[in-house]
C-alpha cells in the first residue's frame, strides 16, 4: 500500500517531517541495537582466560603465572593456541592425538606446533625475570621521577611486545640475522621485515616442512633469498609442488637441496 501524494504544500511538508522522524527514530534504534551488541562484544573480551589444568607442563603454568594468561598466549600464531588450549585447557586430560584429531591436522603437526610454543613461552619468561632482575638493580634510574621511571618501564615492556610481534626480530633472534644483513634487508625488501613474526614464523615452517629441510638449511635458505617469506604460504606451497612436479622429483628433500644450491629457484 502506498501512501498518495499530499494534495497540498501543508500536507506534503507535513508528510517529509512525518518520514523524516520515523526513518530518525528506526536509525537510533538500530545504532542502540549495535551499541548493546558491543557492549556483549567487550564484555567477552575483557573476561581473562583461566589458568590451564594442574597438570598441564611446567613452563606453560609458569609462563601463565608470571605474565597472565592473556599476555602469555597473544605472542602464539593462532594454531599453537589451538593446540594448547586443546590440551591443557579441557576439562579432563587429552593427548597429542586427542588435539589432532579435533583440529584435523596430523599427530607431527600437533607435536611441531606445541615445540614452538614452547620455546616462545621459554623465551618470554626468560624475558620477564631478567627485566624483574634489571629492575631490582640499582641504576641510574633511581635518580628518575616516579613519572620517568613508569615511562621508562613502559618503554620497556613495549619493546617486549615488539620483539615477540614484529617480523624484524624474527630475522634477528631466529635466523641470526646480523645488523649489516637487516639493514640490506630493510633497504631492499622493506615489506618482508614489516609482518607480523608469527606470519613469518608460519611461513618458514611451512617452507622446512614442504622442502623437507631442516633448521640450520631453513635458516641459511632465508638468509640468501629472504624474499621467499614475502609470499604467502599457500603461494609457496603452490610453487613448491609445481616445482616439483616440473623438475619431475620424486621426494621434497631432492628439491630443498637443489634450492640450497640454487637459492634464486
Amino acid at each position: 500500500i502506498h501512501k498518495p501524494l499530499a494534495s497540498t504544500n501543508s500536507e506534503w511538508q507535513q508528510f517529509e517531517v512525518d518520514a523524516w522522524r520515523d526513518a530518525v527514530v528506526a536509525f537510533d534504534d538500530d545504532e542502540d541495537e549495535d551499541f548493546e551488541l558491543f557492549l556483549d562484544d567487550l564484555d567477552g573480551d575483557l573476561e581473562e582466560t583461566p589458568p590451564p589444568r594442574d597438570d598441564a607442563p611446567r613452563y606453560l603454568r609458569e609462563a601463565v603465572e608470571v605474565c597472565g594468561a592473556d599476555v602469555a598466549l597473544e605472542g602464539l600464531t593462532a594454531r599453537e593456541r589451538d593446540v594448547l588450549e586443546a590440551r591443557y585447557w579441557s576439562e579432563a586430560p587429552r593427548t597429542q592425538l586427542d588435539a589432532a584429531n579435533e583440529l584435523d591436522v596430523s599427530l607431527t603437526r600437533v607435536n611441531n606446533l606445541e615445540r614452538s610454543a614452547r620455546k616462545k613461552l621459554e623465551r618470554l619468561l626468560e624475558e620477564r625475570r631478567s627485566m624483574e632482575q634489571t629492575e631490582a638493580e640499582p641504576s641510574d634510574d633511581d635518580g628518575l621521577s616516579d613519572a620517568a621511571q613508569r615511562a621508562l618501564a613502559e618503554g620497556r615492556l613495549m619493546l617486549g611486545v615488539m620483539e615477540r610481534r614484529v617480523g624484524y626480530f624474527y630475522f634477528r633472534d631466529e635466523l641470526g640475522l646480523d645488523e649489516t644483513t637487516l639493514g640490506r634487508l630493510l633497504a631492499h625488501h622493506g615489506a618482508v621485515l614489516s609482518q607480523r613474526r608469527d606470519t613469518l614464523a608460519e611461513k618458514g615452517a611451512s617452507l622446512r616442512r614442504h622442502l623437507n629441510l631442516d633448521e640450520n638449511e631453513l635458516k641459511k635458505l632465508i638468509r640468501v633469498q629472504p624474499t621467499l617469506l614475502g609470499h604467502n604460504a599457500t603461494q609457496l606451497q603452490r610453487k613448491i609442488e609445481w616445482l616439483r612436479q616440473a623438475c619431475e622429483l620424486e621426494h621434497a628433500r631432492e628439491l630443498g637441496q637443489a634450492c640450497l644450491r640454487c637459492p634464486p629457484l
